[in-house]
């Protein structure tokens, strides 16, 4: 019989900081892009809306800080898995013919 697994606190952090950086990328194209076009589409009260002027003005610096965060994440979930894992068997997968 097999035991339920349980969920990691860090696989949580993981989880929360892709989405934020997932948010964030798509942000910086989009700033990127309204960059891209001149602006002739967009009134300048539009284009110095509060989260396309912080992705201009230190979107880099924050994608930079969220993919390093999120590699610490990743590895600190990998390690304590590979921890936990120590020493058990490693289950079988199910069998596809009957």
């Amino acid at each position: 019989m097999t035991e339920k697994r349980r969920n990691h606190p860090s696989y949580f952090v993981v989880v929360v900081l892709g989405v934020l950086f997932t948010v964030s990328a798509c942000a910086y194209g989009v700033m990127s892009f309204r960059a891209s076009r001149g602006g002739d589409a967009y009134s300048a009260t539009e284009s110095d809306a509060g989260l396309m002027r912080l992705m201009r003005e230190r979107g880099g610096t924050i994608l930079a800080v969220e993919i390093v965060l999120l590699a610490i994440a990743s590895v600190a979930a990998m390690a304590s898995d590979r921890r936990d894992n120590a020493g058990k068997e490693p289950e079988e997968p199910p069998s596809a013919l009957p």
